[in-house]
C-alpha cells in the first residue's frame, strides 16, 4: 500500500550533510552532531513544528573557519537569523541555503526562526479545491466517527483483500465545503492552540489539526472553497 512506515527509522540519516569545509542542516529535529573529522559538533534544539525556532549551540570546533548552512525552506516566507544575539543580515531565498562561517568556538549561539503561518495548497486543475497548510504541515478537518461500524476504522483481517469492497458508510451530510478568505486565512480559521496546533473555522467550526494527529475518526484533508 507504500505506507512508508520505514521512513520514520531514516529520518536521522538526513538531518544533517557535509563537504570538505561546511556542515549543511536540513532537518528540524532535536539532535547532537559530532564531525569527528573536523572537530566539529553542535547541538540542535527545536520542537518543530510546534513552531518554527531553532537554536544551535556550537559544542566543540576545529581550530580553522568552518560552514554552517542551515535550510531555508521553501513554505517560509521570511526568516530571522541571530549569531550569539546579534540580528545577521541575510539575503538568500526560501529555497537556498543560509550560509555562515567563521572560526567557531565552544558556547557559540545561532538562533533562527521561520514564521509560520497559515496558506492554500490548491489541487493542479482546480484553485478552488484546497488544503490547509500551516507552514509546511497539513492541517484536516475532524469529523468524527458517525456510522463508522465496527470493525472500522480497521478493515476485517480475517477477510482477504478486505480494503477493497469495505463499506465505509460516509455520512451523506458531512461538511466538505469552508468558507475561507485566501487574502486573509486569518479572518477565516482561529488559532486555538500552540501546543497542539489545533484551528477552528469561524463559520463553519470544524476543528483542523495535524494530519498526523488524527486517529480513528473521519478526517477531510481537500475543501471546496466558498470564496468570502
Amino acid at each position: 500500500m507504500g505506507s512508508g512506515f520505514e521512513n520514520h527509522a531514516k529520518y536521522g540519516e538526513g538531518i544533517y550533510y557535509h563537504d570538505a569545509n561546511s556542515v549543511f542542516i536540513n532537518l528540524f529535529i532535536a539532535s547532537e552532531l559530532n564531525w569527528k573529522e573536523q572537530n566539529f559538533s553542535l547541538k540542535q534544539e527545536t520542537i518543530f513544528p510546534q513552531n518554527g525556532q531553532m537554536k544551535l549551540t556550537v559544542t566543540a570546533a576545529p581550530s580553522q573557519p568552518l560552514g554552517i548552512k542551515i535550510r531555508y525552506p521553501s513554505w517560509a516566507k521570511s526568516v530571522s537569523v541571530k549569531l550569539n544575539g546579534k540580528v545577521q543580515k541575510l539575503n538568500n531565498l526560501a529555497g537556498e541555503y543560509i550560509s555562515l562561517s567563521q572560526k567557531w568556538k565552544p558556547n557559540d549561539i545561532i538562533e533562527v526562526e521561520f514564521p509560520m503561518e497559515l496558506s492554500l495548497k490548491p489541487t493542479n486543475d482546480n484553485p478552488n479545491k484546497v488544503a490547509i497548510m500551516y507552514g509546511p504541515i497539513v492541517l484536516a478537518g475532524k469529523m468524527g466517527t458517525a456510522q463508522m461500524n465496527s470493525p472500522a476504522p480497521y478493515s476485517d483481517a480475517t477477510v482477504y483483500n478486505d480494503y477493497y469492497k469495505y463499506l465505509y458508510h460516509v455520512p451523506s451530510d458531512m461538511i466538505t465545503s469552508l468558507h475561507l478568505n485566501p487574502q486573509n486565512l486569518t479572518s477565516t480559521i482561529e488559532k486555538l492552540s500552540n501546543e497542539t496546533l489545533t484551528f477552528k473555522t469561524k463559520t463553519e467550526g470544524i476543528i483542523l489539526q495535524p494530519l498526523y494527529d488524527i486517529h480513528r475518526e473521519r478526517y477531510v484533508v481537500y475543501w471546496d472553497m466558498i470564496h468570502d
